[in-house]
């Protein structure tokens, strides 16, 4: 029988396997095949693994068998009758004590449903929405997971996108502002909506939302970002929401314009909030409770970091537009603030302290990788980028917040804390990025950079107890020195400046010789400059 077959196909030993293969290929042209699969599916009898492998059949089954027009069809079809009887017991699974089997079974759905969904299957969402006003948890959570295969991918077309948007995000929105749904219903909601936005963003624009349904939306995400909770599941549900209102504000700003305050306000405070938590669990000490992050069954990596990250690309997109920025600056009413906190969150981590000074080869790959990598630190970076590539004037404010920090970190020294080095190190990586754009603008911003490098190498360079900051203050005074160079008879011309680059060079040529690789690496990427 189909467990038999089963357990053959799970078989350690080869030939038993390549038997159970064959005969699996012969039963698939026969008749019932794909209700007998359904059946040991729905079998709370069989060992979750067999239950798990015929769901796994039945969707190849259904990928191959199920429409005689399609790419990948293998001859015969099913039956219309055994179609009737698949569609109508496959849904139970929805509602499987297991969260592998609910999965497992929303796949095989979702894989009838590229077929069947609309035309042929024109129930299906209706009664899965139908699903989501149930008790029964299990029964909710395999549903969202089915409907987050349903409304994305190639079954969001010009046909459906209206039916999902009139039928399905209502009915999700209930569940985002229920107080008894938790963070990972509530964040497939949002994925769901997300998706929604993505295929107009891809398509032109090509889908209306209505005002009302919006406002509830936008209104319905910022009020899940006052929470403080920080878990895996709550930081996913943040993460996309930050995503999709980086969506909207990018390709649907006319439809959103009359809510942008209100989300500028909201979501800064949210930035400005989440600092000291990352700062206290992530920069100083890598708290597991914080730092601790998990795989949904999307495959998407939820925690800290990835939230934290996806609010920075919210700010850049921000920075993309001065009208954005003039909203900001009513929000925090200070740019020099808001750079303050983007310096913040530069900050090294203790997971990348820790991971860098044991491994040098891991710190060189992550400077060499920075305009491909995606973390924190360099999404912050970017926002500043961002904010000085819509606005060169910015850069004075970007200057004044570099400022106000590495006198901040000045203070932290003297008061003992030992983490004062990394909020230092975070500012002069900040000058770095933007090394060019304050030379350049050097006249009304009143600084010398010429002195500010040089008293880089004369300070920061001999605090040899602080390798990172060592380092970096190197590779500071060498991109100040690269950028002034770089301007036409500017600071970077005459006898001053070759006596500077011969003191750089020297520092460098001793960095190189330094004990400790964080120091030699940086020395070696300052001469590169």
């Amino acid at each position: 029988g189909m467990q038999a077959l089963l357990t053959a196909l799970l078989s350690e030993t080869q030939c038993v396997r390549q038997e159970a293969e064959a005969r699996l290929r012969e039963l698939q042209g026969q008749r019932g095949f794909g209700a007998q699969a359904t059946l040991a599916t729905l079998d709370r009898q069989l060992p979750e693994p067999l239950r798990q492998l015929a769901t796994v059949v039945l969707k190849n089954y259904v990928n191959e068998h199920w429409f005689s027009g399609s790419n990948h069809f293998v001859a015969p079809e099913v039956a219309p009758e055994e179609k009737a009887e698949i569609k109508r017991r496959l849904p139970l699974g929805l509602a499987d004590p297991s969260s592998k089997i609910r999965t497992a079974v929303a796949v095989a759905l979702a894989a009838i449903a590229d077929f069947d969904w609309p035309t042929e299957w024109p129930s299906l969402l209706g009664d899965l929405i139908g699903c989501l006003h149930h008790n029964d948890y299990n029964l909710i959570t395999g549903a969202m997971r089915c409907l987050g295969m349903l409304a994305c991918g190639d079954n969001l077309t010009k046909e459906t996108i209206p039916v999902v948007v009139e039928q399905l995000l209502p009915e999700l929105l209930l569940v985002v502002t229920s107080p008894q749904a938790d963070s990972t219903l509530k964040g497939r909601s949002v994925s769901i909506f997300f998706s929604c936005v993505q295929w107009g963003s891809l398509h032109q624009g090509k889908v209306t939302f209505p005002a009302s349904l919006l406002e509830q939306w936008i209104g319905a995400m910022l009020c899940c970002l006052t929470s403080n909770d920080f878990s895996p599941a709550a930081c996913g549900l943040k993460t996309t929401i930050f995503q999709t209102l980086t969506l909207l504000l990018t390709d649907f700003l006319r439809m959103i314009k009359p809510y942008l305050p209100g989300m500028i306000a909201q979501t800064w405070r949210c930035f400005h909030a989440v600092l000291p938590f990352y700062e206290q669990s992530v920069v100083y000490a890598s708290t597991p409770a914080a730092t601790e992050e998990e795989t949904s069954d999307d495959g998407e990596v939820r925690g800290v970091l990835p939230y934290v990250s996806s609010v920075l690309d919210w700010l850049a997109s921000l920075f993309n537009r001065r009208a954005h920025v003039r909203r900001l600056l009513v929000a925090c009413g200070s740019l020099p603030d808001a750079v303050g906190d983007v310096v913040g969150y530069m900050q090294i981590t203790a997971g990348q302290e820790e991971e860098w000074s044991a491994d040098i080869t891991t710190f060189i790959k992550s400077q060499l990788d920075l305009p491909f990598s995606h973390n924190v630190r360099v999404s912050a970076a970017t926002a500043l980028q961002s904010l000085v590539d819509a606005d060169p004037r910015t850069v004075g404010a970007c200057w004044a917040a570099f400022c106000a920090k590495l006198a901040q970190a000045n203070a932290l020294k003297d008061a003992g804390n030992p983490h004062w080095w990394k909020l230092r190190e975070a500012s002069l990586a900040g000058v770095s990025a933007l090394a060019t754009e304050l030379v350049r603008r050097r006249t009304e911003i009143g600084a010398d950079f010429a002195a500010v490098a040089a008293s880089l190498l004369a300070s920061d360079c001999a605090q040899s107890g602080n390798f990172f900051l060592a380092g970096r203050a190197l590779r500071c005074a060498s991109d100040l020195l690269s950028a002034a160079c770089s301007e036409p008879g500017g600071v970077g011309a005459g006898a001053a400046s070759s006596s500077f680059a011969s003191q750089l060079a020297t520092a460098c040529a001793a960095g190189i010789q330094h004990a400790h690789p964080v120091v030699r690496a940086e020395s070696c990427f300052a001469l590169r400059s």
